[in-house]
């Protein structure tokens, strides 16, 4: 992984195992820090998409449903389909350069505002 954030679906159990820790940092979705897919008063998707280490519950439903739309998948659709019981398998990746250039950059911007 070079840069950005991947979302893992962790079926068996064991990806915390698996991980080199000292390249990325892995979390669980934080449901308190998002918003829901479909929810009236969200975020516009320009403001969605300007803050990457935000709203992964909205980001992962949106890729997972492009996924079974694009191709045709059933595995995807399945996903979506129980959505809620299968969230609490997925791990968000985000590479500890990416998180530092992010934090930097949103600093640099707050500055010069």
């Amino acid at each position: 992984m070079s840069g950005g954030i991947a979302y893992v679906i962790d079926d068996a159990g064991d990806f915390e195992q698996r991980v080199n820790h000292q390249m990325v940092a892995i979390e669980r979705i934080d449901l308190d820090d998002d918003v829901q897919p479909g929810a009236s008063a969200n975020p516009s998707p320009d403001e969605l998409l300007a803050e990457p280490l935000r709203y992964d519950v909205w980001r992962l439903h949106t890729l997972i449903g492009r996924q079974a739309r694009l191709a045709n998948s059933s595995r995807a659709q399945a996903i979506l389909n129980r959505f809620d019981d299968y969230l609490p398998r997925f791990y968000k990746v985000v590479p500890h350069e990416f998180r530092r250039a992010h934090e930097q950059s949103v600093a640099v911007g707050v500055e010069s505002a």
